[in-house]
């Protein structure tokens, strides 16, 4: 009877982290979609920002910059050319975003192979150990 418990325990063990990493393999999938067009998955809002100078305007993200004149409104260049800055590093944060989101992934996928494997170890020997007992 130990060794049926023992077993049930480590299939179960092993069930959970077949469910974690399909769950985890699936995620993985889309940071790695992020790495290679962070633009595709960027939030919709947020990209609409910096696609022409008047929605760039219109989301306020000139007035963050404060070496600007509230009073006296940036020509259309320098409109421009800060819409370009912040869009490089909006796109370099998402890239970063999804590196770091990737790594934690990884993470899991070993650990969670490990628990498996070693539950996998011993729902076999617990089955070997309760078929030679009987």
């Amino acid at each position: 009877m130990k060794n049926r418990l023992l077993e049930f325990y480590a299939l179960f063990t092993c069930f959970i982290c077949l469910v974690t990493l399909v769950a985890t393999l699936g995620t993985s999938a889309w940071h790695v979609v992020e790495l290679k067009n962070p633009e595709f998955t960027a939030d919709g809002y947020e990209y609409a920002c910096f696609q022409s100078n008047r929605s760039f305007k219109d989301c306020e993200n000139y007035r963050i910059r404060p070496d600007i004149d509230e009073r006296r409104p940036p020509s259309e260049k320098v409109i421009e050319q800060m819409r370009e800055e912040r869009r490089k590093l909006f796109l370099f944060s998402e890239h970063r975003r999804a590196s770091q989101r990737l790594a934690q992934n990884l993470i899991i996928i070993a650990i969670t192979s490990v628990v498996f494997f070693v539950h996998w170890v011993i729902a076999r020997k617990a089955r070997e150990s309760s078929a030679s007992s009987s």
